[in-house]
């Protein structure tokens, strides 16, 4: 059981560090191309640093305990349906034609 409970965190910290690495590198490159330095160069290294940084971070994540299913209670379907009602259907609005004839142009 603890096998799959360091499993289970492993692949927390290894999401966590990734979701870390990819908002950490968007963010940084939107930085830089707003001061307007764009370059290969100036890409891999903004990478290279939210690389390193997420894998600091990850470290530090301690993820919390599971919560078992059995111990939440599964919501009422039969209740919840009797609790929101439908929304009632509008009637169908008839388009109204204009009656009012619009001028004719003279023509001279």
């Amino acid at each position: 059981m603890s096998k799959s409970t360091s499993a289970i965190k492993k692949a927390a910290k290894k999401a966590a560090k990734k979701n870390l690495q990819a908002s950490l590198f968007t963010t940084l490159q939107e930085l830089s191309l707003s001061l307007g330095v764009e370059s290969k160069k100036n890409t891999k290294e903004i990478l290279k640093a939210s690389k390193k940084l997420a894998k600091k971070i990850a470290k530090e994540i301690k993820p919390a305990a599971p919560v078992k299913t059995a111990e939440a209670p599964a919501p009422d379907q039969a209740a919840a349906a009797q609790a929101v009602p439908a929304p009632a259907k509008a009637p169908a609005a008839k388009p109204v034609a204009s009656k009012a004839k619009a001028p004719k142009a003279e023509a001279k």
